[in-house]
Parts: structure tokens; C-alpha cells; sequence
């Protein structure tokens, strides 16, 4: 055997014999090893690593490289063979002996063989060796990496690893801690504890006890602090290493003071919560709630502890849904306020138990620092004690207002009275039917005029419980307009309106928006006058509706007068504050539009030049969410025979019926009995109220026509006397009454049941109210019999 290489993987891949032997011959190993750098037997030696499987080379191929090769040695070798050497099933490296011819026997390939297992038995080694150092590195940094303090030591209680929280909470004075005794860390006092401490980690545990750790230790350290020893696990001893014990270090003083924070923290919150007078709701971003106040739950009528009770939000607000005046139109509300979740909101309801509130809601997301959203933050309030003051005030604001439109109403009403009485004498001096048509036609118009005019006032000055509900800005607009329409004209002051068709409706309450609507357009209409002084110039106003990108939608109310400064403009929201003679203002209309917009959820701003006009622009949050019940929303004034639609049935025959008139105006009386007659009703008229009972006792009436307020025995209480007489004429009533807007009078009608027509009213109207009304009440023979019965009562009384 002339010569002998051997290589493992790592060799190879460097291109290089790993060791070489001369074996038997006159070359040295240099010269073997310079052979074993050919290109043929570096491709044998990559086959046999890379197959596993024994080859070889014959030496005739060796000749012929050796030939070619300057200075090479001459070739007398057989053939080379190339040996996979194993190790743990892995070929590691190659064996690579040349032989000559007479190297042919067992024993020279048991020689080879044997070389084959030393050489596994090297590799093997340094495998370990590789693998232990790799361990010991991965080992090291996930220790010294860790957050938490861990420390490792050995049997003789030496600190080999620590991670960085360790070196610090234990050893910051004097740097790394590899190479300390454990024991020395401590106070003199401590040592002896925490030396047998570690001596139980070498001593082992019977057979039945094993995996049974030794309990935690806490000491005091050298620096300070009270530290408690837990031990993680043992780590195996390998090759003549002793164990090792991997140790968790906890800050006692750290932990304490966490929970004391902890502790403070939820105190603090606590009586934070208390002091404050809103409710505060917090769930996180699952909708489990964290914390309910005990302000919030007085508001719902509930105890704090059921209100944790609930878990979910969305149980909280299924369990709450009788409480709520509107329960399935503010529970959607809330849900869609929830699922949205990435912007704030505001909004109110109304509850009904366990008593009458008006309660604002504002929601937000929290967010940690990367944007994760967090949860939920929900503060409610109750305002209503608020909503009231501000209903005064407004209604105060509108007597103000009542004030400046009934000049201009007072002149707008003598127009159509003047038409009518006019008509009416020339209706009474002219004898053509044709002419006399045309003169009842004009008072019958104008005094259709004057009863719009009236029933706007009216509209425009009741006192009105302050409700949000769903509102057309358009609609308010319009109506608010035509209050002010008049003056205006008078004033030479045009208004165009671009007002947008598809305008979304808003959550609001409508009585107040419409004193924001007027307070702008009276404010835009002083600013034109006050600017041309004793001038004779028309003005213009322009008020524009239209929606905003995010469910906004914005009214813009623009004027071409003089402007405003900037150092006016900021104060113009003031309250008291006004730049108008005295006896023109009060400076509190555009400081009432920047409380109800801000209470609204809006915004209001104005942008003006000097010179250029201003314009003044409110911003309000439209209703975006779809399928809501949003019914009983502001009054329409428009469509009469709106008290009638509960009537709809069929139209009887036109038969003649025995129909009573109570009403204390003659004029009304009679003309009421005059279309009856003439649809040939018989008709008996009463202008006493008083004699009204005593004829219901006695005779019956298909129908009672009675005016709702008069004297004596109003509307009313001759309804309640029926009802307490258990009269069936209760049934047969239909009211007819000047007074639709009166509070005592809107929940009267609401609570009997009863039609209604409203004065001033057409002849077609009454008519169609009479028709509507005979077609609902019950036949004479469901009446005869609780007729006897009432007759019989009222005799007893």
C-alpha cells in the first residue's frame, strides 16, 4: 500500500485532502498528497461521498495522468480504492488507499478496514465536539437574549451563562457574572441558606420522588432586593461535563411594586369613575366588556355588578331593549355605532325606565401604539335637565323671534282679510252668477292664504319637547322660510334656494334646527339692511344644501352684504356679543346656532371677506344606516286630511243621517250645518255646550260634530262625560278645532283615538271628514242597547 488519504465532508468541499500516509515506497507524503489533488481522484473521492458505495480507479488511468504530468512520479500503483467512511449513518468522509498488484489479500483489506473505523471514530468525535459547541453558542444566546432573569450554574454552584435582565437585577456594579458563585451575590447572612440550596440540586432524590425539584428559595442580595430562585431544569452533563441547573430569577421588589401599581391604578380608576357625573362603558375589541361604571348603571336603573354580568356588549344591549322609548331603532343604532368601530361617534336616545331621560352617548376606538385596535370607550350622559334649559331658552329665542315676524305677518294677514271682506260686499252688490262664482272663488283663496300663514306661526312658536329624531334640512328649510318670506320681500331681499333632492336626512330635533335655519336667515337679512343704510338696493341671500364625503351633509347660508372682519369673526359665536344698534339685537341668535349644532353632533363656521359678504356654514352628521324605523318623524303642515287616515274605509251610500253640531261660533255652526243640509243631513245645532249633555241622554245622533275649545264644557270634557256615563255616542264624535298645536290639545286627540279636522278647513274637506267619520262609527243597532243603558244612568244622576 504506497499511500493513504482519508477526508470528511467539510475537506471535500474545500477541494483538500484532509491527511495523508506514505505507506509503503520512496515518496513522501507531500508527493502522495500532491497525487491526491489530481482531478480524476478528486471526482472518485466526490462519487464515493456523495453515493455512499466503494469504488476505485484502476492504475492504468493513473499511468496515463502521470505520464502527461511534468516531474510526476512514475505510476506503480494497481489501482486506487475510495472507501465511504459511516458515521451514524452519514458518510462523513472517504478512505482513499493506492495498492499495488500483490495487495490483494484478506488482511490487506482488513487493514483498510480497520483504517475505515478509526477514521469514523475521529470523525465521530469531532461531529460531538461541533455539536456540543453549537449547543453550548444556541445555548448561551437564548439565554442572554431571554426578557426573563435566568441564570445558569454548575455543581459547584458557578455562574456559566446569564441573560442581561439577570446581570442587571443581580450584578449590574460589577458587569458580567460568568465565573461567580452563585452564593456570592448574597448578603453574608443569606449565603449559608443559598449554598444548601444549591447542594440539594447535586444530591439525588430517591426513586420514588424523582422529577421533584426542590422548593423555591428567596433571599436578599448583596446590592439590595429580595430575589426568589426557581429552578427551570436540569441540563444533562455530556462527555465529562458535570450537570448544569438552568435557574429563574424573580424581582420580588419589582413584582410587589407592579402589584401595588396594579392595585393604585384600579383605586385611582375607581374613584375616578365615581367622581365623574357620566356613565363610562369599556369593552374590548371582541366586544367583552371590562368596565361599567356604577354612574352608567344608575343611569339604565341597574346595579354595576349586572352590568359585568352581561359578558357581551351585545348581550347588554338585547337585555336594554325596554328600556328604550324607540327599543328597535336605538338597539340597531347602538349595534351599527359598535360594528363600525374606527370612528367616533355621538349620538342620543331617549329612556323610558326606570324613568324618563334623555341620555347623550359618545363612542371612540382605542388604539395601542401600532394601530391594533384596543377596544371601545363609551361615555353616556344624562341631559336631560340640560334639554330642558335649552328648551326654554330656545322658546324664549323664539318669543324673541315671534317679536320680529309679527310685523310682517301682521301686514302679510291684512292682505287676504282685505281681499275677503272686499269680495265678500261685492259678492253681496252684484247679481251675476257668473261674477258672484269668480268673488266666492278669490275669498275662498285668500282665505286659504291667511289660515297657511297662521298655522306656520303656530308651527313656528308652540313649545315642543325637546325629541331627535330622523329630519328633512330641506323641509325645515322651506318651512322656516316661508315665516320670514314676506319681510323679505319687502326688504328688496331676493332668496334662491339650491337645495339638494337627495339630500340624506339627519338625527336631530326639528323645532330646533328650524330656530337655527330662521336665527341665519334673520342674521344674513340685518347684515344686508344694515349695509345699504338709507340706500335703495336689492339684496340677495343664497341658502345651498348638499352632502359631504364620511355621512356629512352641509347648509350653507351665504348674503352679499358688507362682510366680516377677521377679528369679528372670531367672536361672532359669543354669547351677548353684537356688532347691531342697540334695540336690534340681542347677541345671542348666532351663540344659540353654535350650542344646538355642537349639541347635534355638528359643526358651524363661517368664511367671509370684508366687502364680500358671508357666508355662514353648518355641517351636520347625516343618517347612514339603512333599515331603521324612523317613523313619527316632524309634522307635515301641508296635508289636511292627515287626522283622517286612521278612517280609511269604505264609502257608505249617500243615505241621510241625523248628524248634532256643537260649536260656539255661530258663523262656524252655520256653515257646518249648511253642508251638511245641503249632502242632506238632518242637523241640529247647539251653541251652548252645557245643553249638549242632556241631549245625548235623550236622543240618539249618527254622528256629534263638536268644537274642541269652548266655553263652559269644552271638547273634552264632554268626551270624558260620555266615557264616565258609558254612553255609545262616545264613539260617534268627530272634533273640529283651531288648536292643533297645543301641547294639552296634540295628547288629548292622541289619546282618545278620535278624528279630528283641523280650522281653517275647505267644504270638500268637510266633507270628506263627515264621510270618513260616518263609515267608522258602529250601526244604530250595536248603539240601541247601550243607549238604554246610559239613559238609564243619567236618570239616576
Amino acid at each position: 500500500m504506497r499511500w493513504l488519504g482519508m477526508a470528511d465532508g467539510t475537506a471535500e468541499r474545500r477541494g483538500q485532502a484532509k491527511r495523508a500516509s506514505p505507506g509503503r515506497g520512496g515518496m513522501g507524503a507531500t508527493g502522495w498528497l500532491s497525487i491526491l489533488h489530481q482531478e480524476n481522484l478528486l471526482q472518485l473521492w466526490r462519487s464515493v461521498l456523495k453515493e455512499g458505495r466503494e469504488s476505485e480507479i484502476s492504475g492504468a488511468m493513473l499511468a496515463d495522468l502521470s505520464g502527461a504530468s511534468t516531474g510526476a512520479p512514475p505510476t506503480i500503483l494497481d489501482r486506487v480504492a475510495a472507501i465511504p467512511i459511516e458515521v451514524r449513518g452519514v458518510t462523513r468522509g472517504v478512505l482513499m488507499a493506492g495498492l499495488l498488484q500483490s495487495e490483494d489479500s484478506v488482511e490487506d483489506f482488513a487493514r483498510l478496514e480497520s483504517y475505515t473505523l478509526l477514521a469514523a471514530a475521529a470523525l465521530d468525535r469531532e461531529a460531538a465536539r461541533e455539536e456540543r459547541t453549537a449547543s453550548n453558542q444556541i445555548l448561551r444566546k437564548i439565554i442572554e437574549d431571554s426578557g426573563e432573569c435566568l441564570i445558569v450554574i454548575d455543581g459547584q454552584g458557578k455562574i456559566l451563562e446569564s441573560s442581561r435582565a439577570a446581570a442587571v437585577l443581580m450584578f449590574s456594579a460589577r458587569g458580567r457574572m460568568q465565573g461567580t458563585l452563585l452564593e456570592e451575590l448574597f448578603s453574608s447572612v443569606a449565603r449559608d441558606a443559598v449554598m444548601e440550596w444549591r447542594e440539594r440540586l447535586c444530591s439525588p432524590a430517591p426513586a420514588q420522588i424523582k422529577n421533584v425539584h426542590p422548593p423555591a428559595f428567596e433571599a436578599t442580595l448583596e446590592r439590595g432586593g429580595v430575589i426568589r430562585l426557581n429552578l427551570r431544569c436540569e441540563i444533562t452533563a455530556r462527555e465529562g461535563n458535570g450537570p448544569r441547573w438552568l435557574i429563574h430569577v424573580e424581582d420580588l421588589g419589582a413584582r410587589q411594586a407592579l402589584r401595588d401599581a396594579e392595585e393604585r391604578l384600579e383605586v385611582e380608576m375607581a374613584s375616578l369613575l365615581d367622581s365623574i357625573e357620566s356613565g363610562v362603558l369599556l369593552h374590548d375589541a371582541d366586544g367583552r366588556i371590562l368596565i361599567a361604571s356604577g354612574r352608567l348603571a344608575s343611569i339604565f336603573g341597574l346595579e354595576s355588578r349586572h352590568l359585568l354580568e352581561f359578558g357581551t356588549i351585545d348581550a347588554l344591549i338585547g337585555s336594554l331593549g325596554n328600556h328604550f322609548l324607540r327599543p328597535a331603532e336605538t338597539a340597531a343604532r347602538w349595534r351599527e355605532h359598535v360594528r363600525q368601530g374606527d370612528e367616533t361617534s355621538w349620538d342620543e336616545f331617549e329612556l323610558v325606565h326606570p324613568s324618563r331621560k334623555i341620555v347623550e352617548r359618545f363612542s371612540r376606538p382605542l388604539y395601542k401604539p401600532d394601530g391594533t385596535r384596543l377596544g371601545w370607550l363609551e361615555v353616556y350622559r344624562d341631559i336631560t335637565e340640560q334639554r330642558l334649559i335649552q328648551s326654554k331658552l330656545l322658546q324664549t329665542e323664539k318669543m324673541a323671534a315671534l317679536g320680529q315676524l309679527v310685523s310682517g305677518i301682521a301686514h302679510e294677514l291684512n292682505n287676504p282679510l282685505t281681499s275677503i271682506q272686499g269680495y265678500a260686499q261685492l259678492l253681496l252688490s252684484r247679481r251675476s252668477a257668473s261674477v258672484r262664482a269668480g268673488d266666492a272663488l278669490r275669498i275662498s283663496q285668500e282665505a286659504e292664504r291667511a289660515g297657511r300663514i297662521v298655522k306656520n306661526l303656530l308651527l313656528f312658536s308652540r313649545e315642543t319637547k325637546p325629541e331627535r329624531r330622523a329630519v328633512h334640512l330641506n323641509e325645515v328649510i322651506e318651512r322656516t322660510l316661508s315665516l320670514r318670506a314676506y319681510e323679505l320681500k319687502l326688504q328688496n331681499i331676493e332668496v334662491e334656494l339650491a337645495l339638494d333632492s337627495g339630500l340624506p336626512q339627519t338625527l336631530a330635533d326639528s323645532a330646533q334646527l328650524q330656530q337655527v335655519v330662521l336665527n341665519l336667515i334673520v342674521n344674513a337679512e340685518q347684515a344686508i339692511v344694515m349695509a345699504r343704510g338709507e340706500e335703495t338696493r336689492n339684496g340677495r341671500i343664497l341658502i345651498r344644501t348638499r352632502r359631504l364625503a364620511g355621512d356629512r351633509l352641509v347648509m350653507e347660508v351665504s348674503d352679499d352684504g358688507p362682510g366680516i372682519s377677521p377679528e369679528i369673526a372670531a367672536r361672532i359665536f359669543d354669547p351677548f356679543f353684537t356688532t347691531k344698534p342697540p334695540g336690534l339685537g340681542t347677541g345671542l341668535g348666532l351663540s344659540i346656532v353654535y350650542g344646538i349644532v355642537q349639541e347635534h353632533g355638528g359643526e358651524v363656521s363661517v368664511d367671509s371677506l370684508p366687502g364680500r359678504g358671508a357666508t355662514l356654514t353648518v355641517e351636520l352628521p347625516a343618517l347612514s344606516v339603512s333599515g331603521f324605523d324612523f317613523a313619527g318623524g316632524e309634522p307635515s303642515i301641508q296635508r289636511r286630511i292627515d287626522p283622517m287616515a286612521h278612517l280609511q274605509a269604505p264609502e257608505r251610500t249617500a243615505t241621510p243621517e241625523h248628524i248634532l253640531i256643537v260649536e260656539d261660533e255661530p258663523t262656524v255652526a252655520e256653515l257646518i250645518a249648511d253642508v251638511m243640509a245641503e249632502q242632506g243631513h238632518r242637523v241640529d245645532t247647539l251653541l251652548d255646550s252645557r245643553e249638549a249633555l242632556g241631549r245625548l241622554d235623550e236622543k240618539m245622533y249618527s254622528l256629534v260634530i263638536c268644537d274642541l275649545k269652548m266655553p263652559y264644557v269644552d271638547g273634552p270634557g264632554l268626551y270624558r262625560a260620555l266615557v264616565r256615563r258609558e254612553n255609545p255616542m262616545q264613539h260617534r264624535v268627530l272634533f273640529v278645532t283651531g288648536d292643533t298645536m297645543g301641547p294639552r290639545t296634540l295628547e288629548f286627540l292622541k289619546s282618545s283615538g278620535l278624528p279630528y279636522l283641523a280650522k281653517p278647513f275647505l267644504v270638500e274637506e268637510l266633507k270628506a271628514a263627515v264621510r270618513l267619520a260616518l263609515a267608522a262609527v258602529p250601526s244604530s243597532e250595536e248603539v240601541a242597547p247601550g243607549m238604554e243603558q246610559s239613559r238609564a244612568g243619567a236618570r239616576k244622576h
